[in-house]
Parts: structure tokens; sequence; C-alpha cells
């Protein structure tokens, strides 16, 4: 089972602002990736998407994530060996 949680600043019950808190995840392995495109990509035609499938570690836990970026900042997350959310 795995069990990822990602909170975003919000309200406490009194109204207070609360911290954000984000989780880092750690590339272990990337099992694939390909240039992606689909209705809803086409209508950013300046923009080119990669489609991954990778393994990551966050917080102790290990999974499989499938996931879609823009060409720009997946090479980025690459070159770092992790992205953060």
């Amino acid at each position: 089972m795995v069990l990822t949680v990602v909170m975003l600043r919000g309200c406490t019950k009194r109204g207070e602002e609360s911290d954000m808190q984000l989780n880092t995840y750690h590339i272990e392995e990337i099992i694939k990736e390909g240039p992606y495109s689909s209705d809803w990509s086409s209508k950013f035609p300046s923009k080119l998407f990669v489609g991954v499938s990778l393994i990551v570690r966050s917080g102790g836990y290990t999974h499989k994530q499938n996931r879609i970026w823009e060409a720009k900042e997946w090479k980025a997350i690459k070159e770092k060996g992790y992205y953060v959310e």
C-alpha cells in the first residue's frame, strides 16, 4: 500500500494561515519516458510534453508514479534527481 500526503497552505479552525508542507520525491528509477500528446496538450502547441513512468522515494515510501511534465521541466528534474511538490 502506498500513501502519499500533500498538505497545501490553508486555514485553521480560527482562520489563521497554516504552513505549507511539501514532499520531496527522489528518483530511484526511470522506467519509461517519451513524448506525450493528447486532446488537452494540443491546446498548447508551443509546449512539448513528456510522459514518464518512474519509481520514486518519499517519506520512507517507495512507489511507482506515472507523470506528465513539460519537457524543459522534466530535463531539470532529471538532472537534479528529485522534484518537490
